[in-house]
């Protein structure tokens, strides 16, 4: 099971629609170290759309993906793109056990997941992998305070050098590979799962959130277990029954009647 060793993010957002271009974030790294952590900010900093982006990375969800790009992204006029990518690191639970009190959860294999690009240049991020860790392709550099952001050419030149880069040719440049890739290392019903209550604002609060639509005739506390706590309940519903990859309900159906349409 990954965990995320740190959060990175420059040339991100501008809430305030300033011109010409000018950054909330300029660039800033979110260390975590593989524990859990808290993200506290004064509202319309931008918690909820580094979530959001989070999820919307790792699952390569469009619609989300393209609001914040063209809302949060620096103009393709701008020397440098806009980044947002995470650190995680690998462990075996073996490892996990026995030596988490000596070297702790942020020590093991690293692997960053990123994605780049600019506002209104006509194309999507560009979504992006390797086996490292930031500092192994740098997105800025600090010095005495003073921060200069990695230029286009050169950030594209380093990522292209990492070891175990993906993209590594333009046929895994698709949405089933990234997912492919992403979860062999996450849980991807649960990053579907999470990513579905940031869109609904559950985090924010939402008093929509537990809305069941027109629930005429019905009952809602029967209504609100079936779309909202079911889909929870079901994710890794087989536990240590089911086969190798059978985690959900929906891998249930797949493997059963896979035979079947086989046939």
């Amino acid at each position: 099971m990954p965990l995320i060793h740190a959060i990175e993010v420059s040339n991100f957002m501008n809430h305030s629609r300033r011109l010409p271009w000018a950054p909330d974030w300029r660039y800033e790294r979110f260390v975590l170290g593989g524990y859990h952590a808290a993200f506290n900010m004064p509202n319309g900093r931008g918690k909820s759309t580094m979530i959001l982006a989070l999820f919307a990375m790792l699952t390569w969800h469009r619609k989300s993906l393209g609001d914040i790009r063209s809302m949060h992204c620096a103009p393709p006029s701008d020397a440098a793109f806009t980044h947002y990518r995470i650190e995680i690191t690998k462990r075996n639970a073996i490892q996990a056990d026995l030596l988490m009190a000596q070297v702790g959860p942020s020590d093991g294999e690293h692997m960053v997941f990123g994605i780049y690009g600019n506002a209104g240049d006509g194309n999507s991020f560009d979504y992006y992998a390797y086996n490292g860790t930031f500092d192994d392709c740098p997105i800025a550099h600090r010095d005495s305070g003073l921060v200069t952001l990695v230029s286009k050419n050169e950030f594209v030149s380093t990522l292209q050098k990492q070891n175990g880069v993906f993209p590594a040719s333009a046929k895994e440049r698709r949405l089933e590979e990234w997912r492919r890739l992403v979860s062999e290392n996450f849980d991807m019903s649960s990053l579907q799962q999470q990513l579905a209550y940031q869109l609904a604002k559950g985090a924010e609060g939402s008093s929509t959130y537990f809305d069941v639509g027109d629930r005429r005739g019905a009952n809602y506390s029967e209504a609100l277990f079936y779309k909202h706590l079911a889909p929870e309940l079901l994710t890794e519903l087989m536990g240590s029954f089911g086969e190798e990859g059978e985690k959900g309900i929906e891998d249930t159906v797949y493997e059963k009647s896979r035979s079947v349409v086989v046939a």
